[in-house]
């Protein structure tokens, strides 16, 4: 079997949502807690489904009314609806009685990939592909979808009592690209290549993710590479450089990190059809608060050996005081964790082979839901050892 160096990485990441500031929470800040029995509800503020979380679940809300909701495939829900007024430092509880339908009809949901999320009525239903839903009589829109794939067309299915109606779906992948870029609080030239970075991604939209790594390469303390700093610093490692700001698009450097053209060049060249960002797809989803299911397939033609990380970063954390000299207040997508699988060693896939997998994951206890999100790539590379111009990461999406 052929071995390849080069390094192929697929990302995929869960967003749960925002956070608050890294100097305390917000003085106006109450919080509510929606319960359910049984547990496992799909919840609804003011009519936008929060992602990524299930009954029980706690929410810190800024002071005013809220419409709390809840829903569980296959079960009515008592009350209908809760609205409930949050005050500075409050504590209010929303609680809904689940109760199964006895006059059940079922949609069993298949796909040509497992682990996708399938949604009932615009709601995930808590189960993936493949799975028998049970619903109850009426119409109702299923369709399964998650960040990474060409969200198929909906099916609108009459759900008749007894009856079962199977469905198939063909998933597709869309072409996405991971920027890394290295940072410093210290660094007096990082928020010059942050800003660039930035107008990057605001020009591609979903089509691009970035992370944010904070290695010790400028003088003075940075709290993100204090929090973890083998993991910042064995990031930096692995490319073996010195000296920040570094941006690279898709594993490759871009020589100049403080210039949007750049790395828009840059990122124009991980999207060409030629690209070996395309000889990956990768997918998944989060259950169980702290498991990825993930899938991985070889698109391309060849085999590849390599290992699956898994990075819990930090969306979004805000300063009113710089903590450095260079006068950056604000911080995205920082890794906080890192997980490898396997733990040691290297996996081998095979063109046109499809591999599932579970990896456990831990949260800083200082992060809570709506405040991480989840960043899964596949790193192809036999022996470890980076190798300028032949490193690919590819596939970068978010899971709900």
């Amino acid at each position: 079997m052929k071995k390849l160096s080069v390094v192929s990485a697929i990302l995929l990441v869960l967003v749960l949502g925002c956070n608050e500031s890294a100097n305390g929470p917000d003085v106006d800040i109450g919080a509510i807690i929606v319960m359910s029995e049984p547990a496992g509800g799909s919840v609804f503020i003011n009519g936008a489904l929060q992602t990524g979380v299930t009954t029980p679940a706690e929410f810190e809300l800024s002071s005013g009314e809220y419409t709390i909701k809840a829903s569980k495939v296959g079960y009515e829900v008592e009350p209908d609806s809760d609205l409930v007024t949050v005050f500075e430092g409050s504590v209010d509880t929303s609680f809904f009685t689940f109760s199964e339908i006895s006059d059940t009809g079922y949609i069993v949901v298949l796909a040509n990939y497992d682990y996708i999320p399938i949604y009932i009525d615009g709601a995930p239903s808590g189960t993936f592909t493949p799975d028998t839903v049970p619903l109850a009589p009426g119409v109702h829109v299923v369709y399964p979808d998650c960040w990474s794939i060409v969200s198929p067309m909906p099916e609108t299915v009459e759900v008749v009592a007894g009856a079962i109606i199977d469905l198939e779906f063909d998933i597709y992948f869309k072409r996405t690209v991971l920027i890394e870029e290295f940072s410093h609080v210290n660094c007096i030239n990082c928020p010059n290549a942050s800003a660039a970075v930035h107008s990057v991604l605001s020009n591609y939209g979903d089509s691009l993710t970035a992370i944010e790594w904070h290695p010790q390469q400028s003088g003075g303390a940075d709290p993100f590479q204090q929090d973890n700093p083998d993991m910042h610093d064995n990031r930096a490692a692995y490319y073996d450089f010195v000296g920040i700001p570094r941006v690279y698009v898709a594993g490759q450097q871009v020589l100049d990190p403080m210039s949007t053209t750049a790395i828009s060049s840059m990122v124009g060249n991980a999207f060409g059809l030629a690209s070996a960002v395309n000889d990956f797809a990768l997918w998944g989803s989060i259950v169980e608060g702290s498991t990825a299911k993930v899938g991985i397939k070889a698109t391309g033609l060849s085999d590849a050996d390599g290992a699956v990380y898994l990075a819990v970063t930090e969306v979004h954390r805000h300063y009113d005081s710089a903590p450095g000299i260079n006068g950056m207040t604000d911080f995205y997508n920082v890794p906080r964790r890192l997980r490898r699988y396997p733990e040691s060693g290297v996996f081998n896939i095979s063109a046109g082979e499809i591999i599932y997998m579970e990896i456990d994951f831990d949260v800083p206890s200082d992060l809570s839901s709506g405040e991480y999100s989840v960043i899964v790539w596949f790193q192809r590379d036999a022996d470890g050892i980076y190798t300028a111009g032949e490193e690919i990461l590819c596939t970068p999406c978010y899971l709900y």
